[in-house]
C-alpha cells in the first residue's frame, strides 16, 4: 500500500508540474484575444519582418495600451526596441515579459545579450551567488502557477487525510500516509512561502532607466550636485516623488534624484 501511495503522489506532482510548463507560440491564440487585437499583432508582425521596426512598436505598443498583458506581445515589442536601437525600451519591455513568461529560453537569453550591451552594472549583478541562485529560482514561476499547484497540494493532502481516516486500522499503510502528508505539508509550505517571495518581487518598484544618460543629483532640481550618471537599461528601485522628480537607489549606497521622465516603472499600473 505505501508503494501505491507514493506512486500516486509522484504522478500528481509530476502531472501539476507539467501543466505548468509554458508552451511556446508565434501567434496569438484568436480564442484569448479579439479579433481588432489579433490584427494589430499581424500588422506588428508583418512590420518587423519588413525592418520597419518603429511601426511594429506602434501596433505591439497598441496592444500594450489597449490593456493586454501579454508576454509573446512584449517580448515581441522588446524585440523591435532592441532592433531600433533603443535599449532602455527593449529591456524594460524584456523584463516585462519576464513576469508573464518567466522560463521563456528566448526571452532570457535575449535578456542576458543586453545586459552585456548596458554600460551600467545593478546591484544584483555584484550580490551574493546565493542571492542571484534565489532571485532565479523565484522568478521562474508566475503567481498563477503556484496557485494551481497549491490548489493540487491541498486537493492531495484532503484525500489522504480521507484515506487515513478511511484506513485507519490498517497499520500497514499508516506510516507511509504520515509520511506522504508531512510530505505535501512540505511542499505546500514552501510554495506559500515561494508565493510571498514572488509577490514582493512583484510589488517592488523597479524601474528601468530609458534616457542614454541621466544625472543622478542630491536633490530633486537642477542646482543640486550630481552625485553619479546612470545610463539607458540599468534597473533601479523608486522612492519618494516631488514635482517631477523621482528619487531612484542603483543599491544602498548610491541614490539620489532624476526627472521622472528619464524612468519608467517595470510593474504596470
Amino acid at each position: 500500500m505505501g508503494a501505491r501511495i507514493w506512486i500516486a503522489v509522484s504522478a500528481s506532482l509530476l502531472l501539476l508540474t507539467g501543466a505548468a510548463l509554458p508552451v511556446p507560440r508565434d501567434a496569438l491564440r484568436t480564442d484569448e484575444q479579439p479579433i481588432e487585437i489579433q490584427r494589430l499583432f499581424e500588422l506588428g508582425n508583418a512590420a518587423y519582418g519588413e525592418g520597419d521596426f518603429q511601426g511594429a512598436i506602434a501596433f505591439y505598443g497598441a496592444i500594450v495600451e489597449a490593456g493586454i498583458d501579454n508576454g509573446t506581445v512584449l517580448f515581441n515589442l522588446g524585440n523591435a526596441y532592441h532592433r531600433s536601437g533603443d535599449l532602455g525600451r527593449a529591456i524594460l519591455s524584456y523584463e516585462r515579459a519576464r513576469r508573464l513568461i518567466p522560463r521563456d529560453r528566448d526571452l532570457r537569453e535575449n535578456l542576458a545579450y543586453l545586459e552585456v550591451l548596458k554600460r551600467d552594472r545593478d546591484a544584483e549583478a555584484d550580490s551574493a551567488p546565493a542571492v542571484r541562485a534565489v532571485h532565479r529560482v523565484v522568478r521562474g514561476v508566475t503567481v498563477e502557477e503556484i496557485a494551481w499547484a497549491s490548489l493540487g497540494l491541498w486537493v492531495m493532502l484532503g484525500l489522504l487525510l480521507a484515506l487515513r481516516t478511511v484506513t485507519g486500522g490498517d497499520h500497514r499503510g499508516a506510516r507511509s500516509l504520515k509520511i506522504a502528508m508531512i510530505s505535501l505539508s512540505v511542499l505546500l509550505f514552501g510554495s506559500l512561502a515561494h508565493t510571498a517571495l514572488l509577490l514582493a518581487e512583484e510589488t517592488r518598484n523597479d524601474a528601468i532607466v530609458l534616457a542614454e544618460e541621466i544625472a543622478i543629483r542630491s536633490g530633486p532640481s537642477e542646482g543640486d550636485v550630481t552625485e553619479f550618471k546612470l545610463h539607458a537599461g540599468t534597473k533601479v528601485r523608486l522612492g519618494r516623488r516631488s514635482g517631477d522628480w523621482v528619487q531612484v537607489a542603483l543599491s544602498e549606497e548610491l541614490r539620489g534624484w532624476c526627472r521622472a521622465g528619464a524612468v519608467e516603472g517595470i510593474g504596470v499600473d
